[in-house]
């Protein structure tokens, strides 16, 4: 079986197909490589320092692909594929094939196609990575660039790889590479490949992002330069520029600095040993020689401190610098000199050095702060002497779950502490336990009788108002047929509007009931309780016995529109409450308050120039339409333009004449006690007491 690349590596590799003979109980096949067979010069060609010179030579791999039955019944067949190829291309090759799909690849890892179509490999090139099938990728920059040398996407190969945030996390590579990394520490770029510097006192500074540095340079003073990379002298080292290395500062000598040129001398009359980067007093039984170095008393005589002749103090330390001469050194930190010793400062005392409300203990020497109040972060400070004070920040709770109020109400930081405040807008309750929704109306939560109306007045307030047709308090409602304000039945509740309409069938918001039986003053027919219908009553809205008559025409003062004169009729023709009699109207009727014309042509009493129906007797002059002609006489009482005789309600205008059920009683009369009826009713009776 033959194989031939389309190029020099594959990019798609080819298809292994075999026949499963038992497909119709499993078809399950994997794939295997087996043994390869080299070809014998191989070495040879992958030794070459110039691969490129018989890069036109083809050499042959064997290659035995296994294709094994996986079922329940084991077969397997196996298959030699002859692979030829450039020996351009021969390095680190490998033949890898897809265990389920059987696809077959040839790859050379670090090393890609010289062009389109070509049969030839070259090295990677720097900056790129080449996975081993022909293409190269350019490595991850922070320009996000990327290449893949003309070819189609390969497969597996994602196209999003991400971007560097920063030089150093930039990916590179130094050629032949078939995987990118980041740039190396101590490496150069040299003819096209990175290369590590081995020589100690050079360095290179940090690739950038996106090539390493081509230029190698001598290390500089303070810093140690090992493999190309530069290091700053740690503490208690340095290097005046003549050293490969860093090297320990001498005995009597510090530095206390990173990348130091050099050490300093120890102040007088104190030393040090190798590489410290401090140092110490000399003993009492010492002496201090020149640039650090402490030795051994001979004697009072050179050493002061041995003896009671110093002048120290107790507790400060007497050190010795030449032979007879020595000094007193501060009392330790955290003490004070107080008469011939050294006494320890109370921090606590002098300088409050801890957070208001937290303790202080004086130690000796230093001090201690106790823990930030609750409520408050900080440390717990201890120290010697006058330090920092303690800092204690105030935790704003209202950070952390609303401060434990309700997430619906303001948090109030305060000091150490947390207030709530009020709940949010449309919103009732305390902030300390549960906000909750105000606008009872919208939710459905409130007491309202199902016949009446929510309305929203604000958060957690709200009235009930009955619904048209219906009268109560809101909470209890009940129908109101007159839609008068007042339910037809009395309701459970205590309002004034809960009570029982006392005229349910006509409206009478004010339910005035002058005589008191319970009965609307609009639909009672005796309105002052005196026994008289309302129509034959000469004072229908007052009792009227014993009441003064001071004219004596029988109708009481306080009925009587006229009282300085007889009017036993109580006639107003114009209408003003005041009667005909007490005011004149002209020749026609009055003369000086006396009808002119005696004459009476149906005897009932009223002179015909004064009577408004002159030829019927009428004697109480009624005129419902207040048209000037007696109601005994009006052909049309409610001047609805319908004749009476005909009118199927006389007494209310209907000029429609509109009659629903059709029981020729009008509907503007039908089922209604209003006072039009009650009159039409009461007509035959007026007539026989006029006759």
């Amino acid at each position: 079986m033959p194989y031939e690349s389309e190029y020099a590596l594959s990019i798609d590799g080819k298809s292994i197909v075999v026949t499963d003979a038992d497909s119709t109980i499993n078809s399950v096949i994997q794939f295997y490589v087996g043994a390869i067979t080299r070809p014998a010069n191989e070495s040879y060609y992958t030794s070459l320092t110039n691969h490129y010179l018989h890069e036109k030579e083809f050499v042959q791999y064997h290659v035995t692909i296994h294709a094994v039955d996986s079922g329940e019944k084991k077969y397997g067949a196996s298959a030699d594929i002859i692979v030829s190829i450039s020996t351009s291309c021969i390095r680190n090759i490998d033949f890898v094939i897809n265990k389920t799909s059987g696809q077959f690849q040839v790859l050379a890892p670090g090393w890609m196609v010289s062009g389109y179509n070509s049969s030839y490999c070259e090295s990677c090139t720097v900056g790129y990575r080449c996975p081993g099938n022909g293409v190269r990728i350019k490595c991850t920059t922070c320009e996000r660039e990327y290449e893949n040398s003309d070819h189609a996407w390969p497969a597996g190969v994602s196209r999003s790889e991400p971007g560097c945030e920063s030089p150093d996390s930039a990916e590179f590579s130094f050629g032949g590479s078939a995987e990118c990394q980041t740039c190396k520490p101590g490496w150069v770029c040299v003819g096209g490949r990175g290369v590590p510097v081995l020589e100690d006192g050079k360095y290179v500074n940090s690739c950038t992002n996106s090539s390493c540095n081509t230029t190698i340079l001598d290390c500089q003073a303070g810093f140690s330069c090992v493999a190309g990379v530069a290091e700053p002298c740690k503490v208690g080292t340095y290097n005046d520029g003549t050293f490969l290395r860093c090297h320990l500062c001498p005995p009597g000598m510090f530095t206390n600095t990173t990348g130091s040129p050099n050490c300093s001398c120890c102040p007088e009359g104190s030393e040090s040993s190798h590489g410290k980067d401090e140092c110490k007093t000399c003993g009492w039984n010492e002496i201090w020689t020149e640039c650090g170095e402490c030795r051994p008393c001979l004697g009072e005589l050179e050493c002061p401190c041995l003896g009671s002749s110093h002048g120290c103090f107790l507790g400060q330390q007497c050190v010795n610098l030449e032979p007879g001469k020595s000094r007193c050194l501060d009392c330790p930190e955290g003490s004070e000199p107080v008469g011939n010793s050294c006494s320890d400062v109370d921090e606590c005392q002098r300088y409050s050095p801890c957070f208001q409300g937290v303790s202080c203990t004086n130690l000796s020497p230093g001090f201690k702060c106790g823990p930030c109040p609750s409520g408050y972060s900080g440390t717990s400070p201890q120290g010697i002497g006058q330090t920092e004070s303690q800092q204690c920040e105030d935790i704003n709770e209202c950070d952390l779950n609303n401060g434990g109020c309700d997430p619906n109400s303001l948090c109030i930081n305060t000091p150490g502490s947390v207030t709530c405040g009020l709940c949010a807008p449309g919103m009732i309750g305390t902030g300390e336990t549960v906000c909750a929704e105000g606008d009872f109306c919208r939710l459905g939560t409130h007491r309202c009788d199902v016949n009446a109306i929510c309305v929203y007045t604000g958060p957690g307030s709200y009235i009930c108002k009955c619904s048209p047709q219906y009268a109560g308090d809101g909470y209890t409602c009940g129908l109101d047929s007159d839609l008068d304000g007042y339910p037809d039945e009395s309701l459970n509740c205590n309002d004034t509007v809960c009570v029982s309409d006392n005229c349910p069938d006509i409206p009478n918001p004010g339910q005035r009931d002058r005589d008191g039986d319970q009965v609307g003053d609009t639909c009672d027919g005796d309105r002052d309780g005196d026994t008289t219908v309302n129509e034959l009553d000469t004072c229908p809205d007052h009792v009227v016995a014993g009441d003064v008559d001071a004219d004596g025409d029988g109708v009481p003062d306080v009925c009587d529109n006229c009282v300085g004169a007889g009017n036993p009729h109580q006639q107003d023709s114009d209408g003003d409450g005041v009667g005909d009699h007490c005011q004149c109207l002209g020749s026609a009727c009055f003369s000086e308050e006396t009808c002119e014309d005696t004459a009476d042509r149906d005897g009932d009493g009223i002179p015909d120039s004064c009577d408004n129906c002159p030829f019927v007797p009428n004697s109480f002059q009624g005129d419902i339409n207040r048209d000037g002609i007696g109601d005994r006489c009006d052909e049309d009482t409610d001047n609805d333009g319908v004749p009476d005789l005909i009118d199927n309600c006389p007494y209310l205008a209907n000029p429609d004449q509109s009659d629903t059920d059709g029981d020729l009683l009008g509907d503007k009369c039908d089922d209604s006690t209003t006072w039009p009826n009650v009159f039409y009713n009461l007509q035959p009776t007026i007539k026989y007491l006029a006759c």
